[in-house]
């Protein structure tokens, strides 16, 4: 019996825009099936029509981490799995797919600033600009409306109002736009 304990790479057979949502289905497939996955994504809004739609793109398009215990041929019954990003060997009956250590997907978390659903919490100068009305949607601010001031070393600089006046927001202080900017 062919084992691996840990994490391995699967392919999804999804294509580099993340189209058709493949990597997700195959996430929700996957956890019924009894394993733990890291799908990393990046949030993103568009408007339309005055409609705020989220978009959540993976960052690894065509691939999902699994965490496998056992055979990892099974896996391979999943509906959606491809594949693996497999360890070639001398023979053909040694090949088998490669292990992401934990501490590599524990690292990914942390540098990718990651939130709860493994979504990155974007700090980059194009989110906003100067002026835009922003909302927190999680940190010590939640829930707070604020105006845009700039990004300062990484960090967000919100005008919350009143007496808390220019609040400098790390990471943990997710932002969204509540309008879209003209």
């Amino acid at each position: 019996m062919r084992t691996t304990f840990g994490w391995t790479i699967i392919t999804t057979g999804e294509g580099a825009d993340g189209s058709p949502g493949t990597g997700k289905m195959l996430q929700k497939r996957c956890i019924k099936a009894g394993y733990k996955t890291f799908l990393p994504q990046e949030r993103s809004f568009t408007f339309h029509r005055g409609q705020k739609t989220e978009k959540l793109t993976p960052l690894f398009p065509g691939y999902l981490f699994v965490d496998v215990r056992g055979n990892w041929h099974k896996l391979l019954q999943v509906q959606g799995v491809d594949g693996f990003l497999m360890s070639y060997a001398k023979h053909a009956e040694d090949n088998r797919p490669i292990v992401v250590p934990q501490s590599t997907i524990d690292k990914l978390r942390l540098d990718l600033k990651l939130d709860a659903d493994d979504v990155v919490i974007p700090l980059s100068a194009e989110r906003f600009k100067k002026g835009q009305r922003v909302e927190a949607t999680a940190g010590a601010f939640e829930g707070m409306p604020g105006t845009y001031v700039m990004l300062l070393n990484h960090h967000d600089i919100v005008d919350f109002g009143g007496s808390l006046g220019h609040v400098c927001c790390s990471h943990a202080v997710n932002l969204i736009a509540v309008e879209a900017w003209i």
